[in-house]
């Protein structure tokens, strides 16, 4: 990404983060209540605490999520239906590790992906678009404008993807996410791509499948475990490696997951 480009759509999202009101820390942590979720594997908060001092809205969720389970249906600490934590853990850590931390438009990741696209001569090895720029590129942009590389495109992504910040919590976005996401084999969307690669629905997949099919959204041809399982697991563990960085499991659980087998 060229440095201008970086310049131009950062500096606007960091006067937002400096803003006293805006703190996004503390937005961040607004959000996690009032949504009722809690940022890593191992925190292991009462349920029964969380209950008593929630709002009316998180009460409303999470007698959902109540009414949810006794269904038969597991919505986790994210409160999406059929999804198991650890999908959801393994496609932050791998697409937006930040996700919490950002208004739709991270300036930290931006200026990550300008030096090193600098540092290999110019070269686009890394790209700086957040989980809610990635909506707004495949759901709001025509097919013809979706792969322009200009900076037109790219603020109006930018633009996008503030304003679906703004509509939806970060759940909607979450869910609307893994439910579009392309997996490649003609799967869109997590329950798609558990049925082809796994022939099992996707509130069953393992810690370890849901880091496989995390780490095919950015290669899906490429990282295909049915054509090549040793590039498969090679990109697995990246995935692994990428949620110890981000802090949702820790070197043990690291290692554990990468010893099991698809089931």
């Amino acid at each position: 990404m060229p440095a201008h480009l970086a310049i131009v759509i950062g500096a606007p999202c960091l006067a937002f983060y400096c803003q006293g009101n805006g703190n996004i820390r503390a937005r961040r942590d607004r959000l996690l209540k009032a949504e009722h979720i809690q940022p890593g594997i191992r925190q292991n908060r009462s349920r029964r605490r969380v209950d008593k001092h929630a709002s009316g809205k998180a009460k409303q969720k999470i007698a959902m999520r109540h009414d949810a389970r006794e269904k038969g249906i597991s919505s986790g600490r994210f409160g999406i239906a059929h999804v198991p934590d650890a999908c959801v853990y393994a496609t932050l850590a791998t697409e937006d590790s930040r996700f919490f931390l950002h208004p739709g438009v991270d300036p930290i990741a931006i200026a990550r992906a300008a030096y090193q696209n600098w540092r290999a001569g110019g070269e686009i090895v890394s790209g700086g678009s957040t989980l809610t720029q990635q909506l707004a590129r495949n759901l709001l942009l025509s097919p013809e404008e979706r792969y322009q590389r200009s900076l037109r495109r790219k603020l109006r992504e930018a633009w996008l993807a503030l304003q679906m910040e703004r509509r939806y919590s970060k759940t909607e976005l979450l869910q609307l996410y893994l439910t579009q996401t392309y997996y490649g084999r003609f799967a869109f969307g997590l329950e798609a791509a558990a049925h082809n690669f796994f022939a099992k629905p996707a509130a069953q997949l393992s810690p370890a499948e849901c880091a496989l099919l995390a780490g095919l959204v950015q290669y899906p041809s490429g990282y295909d475990p049915l054509i090549d399982p040793d590039v498969a697991k090679a990109r697995q563990e990246v995935v692994l490696r990428l949620m110890a960085e981000a802090g949702f499991i820790d070197a043990q659980q690291r290692q554990q997951i990468a010893a099991q087998p698809p089931q």
